[in-house]
């Protein structure tokens, strides 16, 4: 297994590159675009920075703490600077904030201090500040942000962390309404859509300072909540092609050319919503064909064309020689590190097509929240190696679905399906019915003396025992409309050996399962589970005859370990439908519950 160091994921796109905005870039500085969370011993990041402002010698910075409520932030900022090799006097904490921006913003000295320099930095906090404090009420630049876009164009270099690192694009988000700073943001972008009012609920949209004009930018983008779900709504309700999620301690360096650079041990998540829809009601919004890539340090992105490239350590992966063959329901889609740990360990290392996850809001018991699915596609290029010591991936063009849920967070007892029978057989339905195993219907019905169809025993064999999915060449199944969940269940299921497919590959998913073919499962289920084969007592049963000679061996282990039953006649019906009961008592002897 690869190693799972801190893995540099790596983002890139194919396809072509103007949609509704241009990409207008003047021959500028480099901007230093920092996800937040810069680390002092970030050495690729800081020395760059430092490099590409005239070097040691030659660069000096001005460093803006208009986000933070007080000048230490910044003041961190040039301790570091000073740190790597930059003279005191070449460092300058200037004292703007929104507070003073009234006399600081139009002050001859602070703009020529600005004008002077070789570089900026913008450091953390509210990206509000700074907009307030470097834009004029109607909008228009201060006297200090003309003096700093007039450093840039000449070929200073801007820098900025966190809130720095959103406000330099031309569109400005973050989180509206929000009494919480850890509420996810994802779920307010999804419920509540674009907010114009910051006291409103929704994704607040303003104008940033415009140095960035590739797409949006969000920051801690792997760190902090929902991430995901509000860039990819927010670019496609702003009509940007692009959004840009840098993770803490990574920085995308965006040259003069607007090629794009990821510097740092984090990831960078590029979203491209040229094909996206978005539909928004009363039961939840819907997005659809987003495309979500990976990238990592060394790896560069190009927004005018919509390409990456590669770092040439890591090679085309193969599909079929990944690490992993099937993955598992993500709980919390929104949590820190979900994404890429979906992408990496749920896609790029492992045979499923597809990773699933949710994130739910609860109100007392009723839940409400969205699935997410992220997919490989015909156009998914994976890549992967050793990068400065680690192994490096880079993941281009996954296909991202959102859609609506709703759950429920009670008490098994106060859901219980209505038609439980009375007796022993009440206690195995309820077993399997709790974990998931024998599905009730919308009515809350489980049918118990219903014929149980193949595609409910395939399902249900894949949640009793641990099925690990081939993977290279699993069978297609032929059979339409099958939910993923069905077929990926049938997949499983038939590889092991525990069900066939016709010669046309079809399950016949609605068709009720036979006994005689139940037992040919469940004489190998038994097999594969260890299931303590009795002494072998000869028997017979009434209906020996209906059974091939080759099956009928089977038909005695399954009945001496208590699988399945002859009936009083001592027959055991091979025609016959097998009931969702029987199919509950035979899955129950199998897992072998203690009660």
């Amino acid at each position: 297994m690869r190693p799972r160091l801190t893995c540099l994921l790596c983002v890139g796109l194919l396809g072509a590159a103007t949609w509704l905005h241009a990409l207008d870039v003047p021959r500028c500085g480099d901007l230093f675009i920092i996800g937040g969370g810069l680390r002092p011993d970030n050495a690729a990041v800081i020395q760059r920075m430092i490099a590409s402002a005239g070097g040691r010698e030659r660069a000096r910075f001005v460093l803006f703490p208009s986000a933070a409520k007080n000048l230490d932030p910044a003041r961190q900022v040039g301790e570091l600077l000073i740190r790597y090799g930059l003279s005191r006097d070449r460092v300058m904490v200037l004292d703007l904030m929104p507070e003073n921006a009234a006399r600081q913003a139009f002050d001859p000295d602070v703009v020529n201090h600005i004008r002077s320099a070789t570089g900026a930095f913008l450091s953390g906090g509210d990206q509000f500040r700074i907009t307030r404090a470097l834009l004029r009420p109607d909008g228009t630049p201060t006297p200090a942000l003309a003096a700093l876009k007039e450093m840039w164009r000449r070929g200073g270099v801007i820098a900025g962390s966190s809130a720095g690192a959103s406000v330099q694009s031309a569109r400005m988000l973050d989180a509206a309404g929000l009494p919480d700073d850890l509420l996810d943001e994802g779920m307010d972008a999804l419920d509540f859509g674009i907010s114009r009012d910051v006291r409103r609920r929704g994704l607040l949209i303003t104008a940033g300072l415009g140095f960035f004009s590739s797409g949006i930018v969000d920051q801690h983008f792997s760190q902090y909540r929902g991430r995901l779900a509000r860039l990819a709504r927010a670019s496609i309700e702003d009509r940007v092609r692009f959004g840009f999620g840098v993770d803490e301690n990574t920085a995308m360096i965006v040259s003069h050319d607007g090629q794009i650079e990821v510097a740092g041990n984090g990831n960078l998540t590029v979203v491209d919503v040229q094909s996206a829809r978005c539909q928004d009601g009363p039961l939840g919004c819907r997005i659809s064909a987003v495309r979500v890539s990976l990238l990592q340090t060394g790896d560069r992105f190009n927004p005018a064309r919509g390409l990456m490239t590669i770092r040439p350590e890591k090679k085309p992966m193969q599909e079929g020689a990944q690490d992993f063959s099937g993955n598992h329901l993500i709980a919390d889609m929104a949590g820190p590190g979900a994404i890429p740990w979906s992408m990496i360990f749920g896609l790029a290392e492992n045979s499923s097509p597809r990773q699933e996850g949710i994130t739910l809001r609860y109100n007392e018991r009723f839940g409400h929240g969205y699935r997410f699915v992220l997919a490989k596609t015909d156009r998914t290029a994976i890549y992967g190696g050793y990068a400065d010591h680690f192994f490096s991936y880079a993941i281009d063009g996954v296909r991202l679905d959102i859609a609506p849920i709703v759950s429920t967070r009670q008490d098994p007892q106060e859901v219980l399906p209505v038609d439980l029978p009375p007796g022993p057989e009440r206690m195995v339905l309820e077993s399997l019915w709790f974990r998931g195993i024998l599905l009730a219907n919308d009515r809350r019905r489980l049918r118990p003396l219903e014929p149980i169809t193949r595609a409910e025993w395939a399902t249900a064999i894949a949640q009793t025992v641990h099925l690990v999915a081939p993977r290279r060449n699993p069978p297609k199944v032929a059979d339409a409309p099958l939910t993923a969940d069905v077929v990926e269940a049938i997949v499983r299921v038939v590889a092991a050996g525990l069900m066939t497919l016709d010669g046309d590959g079809h399950i016949c998913p609605d068709q009720p399962l036979k006994r005689g073919e139940a037992v040919e499962s469940l004489a190998r289920l038994a097999e594969r589970c260890g299931l303590e084969n009795p002494p072998f007592k000869p028997f017979s049963f009434a209906d020996e005859t209906e059974v091939p000679f080759a099956n009928r061996a089977a038909v005695r282990r399954v009945v001496r370990t208590g699988l399945l039953s002859l009936n009083e006649e001592r027959r055991l019906r091979p025609a016959a439908s097998l009931t969702r009961l029987e199919a509950a008592e035979a899955l129950y002897r199998v897992i072998g519950f203690a009660w």
